[in-house]
């Protein structure tokens, strides 16, 4: 017969209880035995301290989610803070903008022209389903973002020197020859100098006149009966009757803006993204033929190599990617089928310190990962929406509502801190206000000396106080690279008295676009300087889409923007001929050389000398003026968060890197 014995200590004596065999003798003791076990769970409670239950919930307010937490398509500030609570990457950067280990690490070799990548990850990683983390993870991620029906924030990824993801992405091993072919289609047709009349309606018809048609105003914002009128066009637009059809209008409008405006688009491109749609459709749809990319290899469990042909100081910031579960994700996709993945809203495993329980009315709420390796003192996540509303949230964090935010700082928030319930430490923003001058629209005279006199400090202090500073020249104090040695600001007044004395002509009216309400008061000041100079500064406050079509078509001759600090201080988006926020089309051949130069220097002392340069020669052109780069406070609850959590020695960049670090109060 099997026995089970129980030990207690009844009055002061030591008894042995067969429990299967004695059941009656256990009923006579069992009002001892329950007392010795709430004896013994109030002892042991007290010891552990479980009966001083604290409430471990931390309330984060943020600002801007759209709820796409997948991964693979995040893309919005707060949803990509809340997606990295799940997915965490291989490195993350410091205050400093510089790449420091997290889940693992990424390191090079150079081999002549060729630099091979390591990529490793830690050997303690789980995901949330409790299976283990493996370089596969990570390769699949490099394929997936490889693949050309992926349109999400990696989409560019396929542009990495990386051997053989070329013909990965085209499909296609031959597919050097065949974009030869479409270039010299496109250059041959639809380049500015080339395009005839009827290319250039057919653009203008089949982009929705370059995705700016609108049936209620014409393109120069007149009333349709004006617009026609002034292109000799009168007698057609009669024609169509008063309820015109919409493809008719846009026929005739394509018409008139293909005779009178025509170097106001731009079809060369359009047409160039149109042949290589059709080349990849045709290519996807008669069959996968390339497989595989060769400069990826699998050496172990936990690492990988990347073999790039060339350096490239982007390939760390390329390879540091969030970690996934290929088991997962593979179940949703083969090449060419990105859209399930795309389509998938619910939760997936992670490796990171939390889980994804609930999204809905502007609310987070995440749990913690059983899995995860290192202890989290708050074991429940609650992320608030705040739409924009800073103040509000800058005013919840102070009363408690919520335990800790960042906003952008100013005299009046940090004064209003004093004698709060609440500590705070100020970080700088991770990109600076610039003021452009168009290089189509402003020769060098003009655009040195409106830099001499972009004095915008007044508008930045009514804001923000003193909380800036002004980068003396276009980079991002964050930068390593950044040259602390230059003290003063390129031009002054003097440049604009040169111009005055040496300028062609005389400067009497300017357009100026923006995107934000700081951006409009920027403007709005140095609208002020410049009327003392009799000049009219017109201000439009448009769309991030509309600007950039401003300036691309000449219409903007300022502008505004908040440059963001990017992998790199290498400017070659902004500057480079083939920069894809060379929104201006400046060209200059020496900086296109320095910035293909700088894009391929690996080391960090070459580098620095390479771009203090490189910003020398860009200021000397006067195309930026550098106005000012904020800074942000975050501000936590001691009721809620240890002090503690922020040493001296901490690296203080965006908290939601180190949430799982913080410490209860």
């Amino acid at each position: 017969m099997l026995s089970v014995f129980l030990y207690c200590k009844i009055n002061n004596n030591m008894i042995k209880y067969n429990i299967l065999k004695f059941r009656g003798v256990l009923m006579k003791h069992i009002k001892y035995i329950l007392s010795l076990f709430l004896v013994f769970t109030v002892v042991f409670s007290a010891g552990c301290g479980i009966n001083e239950i604290k409430n471990n919930e931390l309330k984060i307010g943020v600002s801007g989610m759209n709820g796409a937490f997948n991964p693979f398509y995040a893309e919005s500030t707060a949803d990509k803070q809340i997606s990295g609570q799940i997915y965490q990457t291989i490195q993350r950067r410091n205050s400093n903008n510089k790449m420091v280990n997290f889940c693992g690490d990424i390191s090079y070799e150079i081999d002549g022209e060729k630099v091979k990548y390591t990529v490793s990850i830690n050997k303690n990683l789980y995901f949330s389903d409790g299976s283990n983390v493996t370089i596969d993870d990570v390769i699949f991620f490099y394929y997936f973002i490889s693949d050309a029906t992926y349109d999400g924030p990696y989409k560019d990824f396929y542009l990495n020197d990386i051997a053989g993801i070329k013909e990965y992405y085209f499909d296609d091993s031959g597919y050097g020859s065949n974009l030869r072919a479409i270039e010299e289609k496109v250059i041959s047709e639809y380049s500015q100098a080339a395009i005839s009349p009827e290319n250039l309606e057919k653009y203008l018809v089949e982009s929705n006149l370059a995705e700016k048609f609108s049936e209620e105003k014409a393109p120069d914002g007149q009333e349709w009966k004006a617009y026609f009128e002034k292109n000799g066009m009168a007698a057609e637009f009669e024609k169509l009757g008063k309820k015109a059809e919409a493809s008719s209008l846009l026929a005739l409008c394509a018409k008139a803006e293909a005779k009178n405006n025509a170097l106001s688009y731009n079809a060369e491109n359009w047409y160039r993204e149109k042949l290589n749609k059709e080349y990849l459709e045709k290519n996807y749809s008669n069959g996968i033929g390339v497989t595989k990319i060769k400069g990826i290899k699998k050496i172990n469990d936990y690492t990988c190599t990347v073999q790039f042909n060339s350096p490239d100081i982007n390939a760390v910031s390329a390879l540091n990617v969030p970690i996934i579960s290929k088991e997962f994700y593979s179940s949703l996709y083969v090449k060419g089928m990105t859209s399930k993945v795309k389509e998938y809203y619910e939760a997936a495993p992670g490796c990171g310190p939390y889980i994804i329980e609930e999204y809905k009315n502007g609310k987070a709420v995440l749990s913690a990962n059983k899995y995860y390796p290192d202890a989290t003192e708050f074991n429940k996540l609650l992320f608030v929406d705040y739409f924009g509303k800073e103040d509000k949230m800058y005013k919840d964090a102070i009363s408690g509502k919520i335990d800790i935010t960042t906003v952008k700082a100013s005299t009046e928030r940090i004064n209003g801190l004093s004698g709060k319930e609440a500590k705070y430490f100020i970080t700088y923003d991770d990109g600076y206000y610039s003021l452009f001058f168009n290089s189509k629209k402003l020769n060098e005279f003009e655009r040195k000396g409106l830099s001499g006199i972009c004095d915008l400090d007044t508008a930045v202090e009514q804001s923000y106080g003193k909380y800036y500073a002004v980068p003396l020249r276009p980079l991002s104090i964050r930068f390593e690279e950044y040259p602390e040695k230059i003290t003063e600001k390129k031009y002054s007044s003097l440049d604009f008295t040169n111009y005055q004395l040496k300028g062609t002509r005389k400067l009497s009216s300017l357009n100026a676009y923006c995107i934000d309400d700081f951006s409009n008061e920027l403007l709005v000041r140095f609208g002020e300087i410049l009327a003392k100079k009799n000049i009219k500064l017109k201000i439009f406050k448009v769309s991030a889409e509309e600007l950039e079509a401003a300036v691309r078509n000449s219409k903007a001759d300022i502008w505004v923007e908040m440059v963001s600090d990017g992998p790199t201080g290498s400017k070659y988006d902004y500057y480079n001929s083939l920069g894809a926020k060379n929104i201006s089309g400046f060209i200059n051949p020496d900086i296109d050389s320095l910035t293909d130069k700088i894009k391929t220097s690996v080391g960090i002392y070459d580098r620095s000398q390479l771009i203090e340069k490189l910003l020398e020669m860009i200021s000397d052109q006067a195309i930026e003026q550098p106005v000012c780069q904020l800074q942000n406070v975050t501000i936590y609850n001691l009721k809620s968060i240890s002090e503690t959590s922020f040493g001296s020695s901490h690296d203080h960049d965006d908290f939601t890197f180190f949430i799982s670090e913080l410490k209860m109060n």
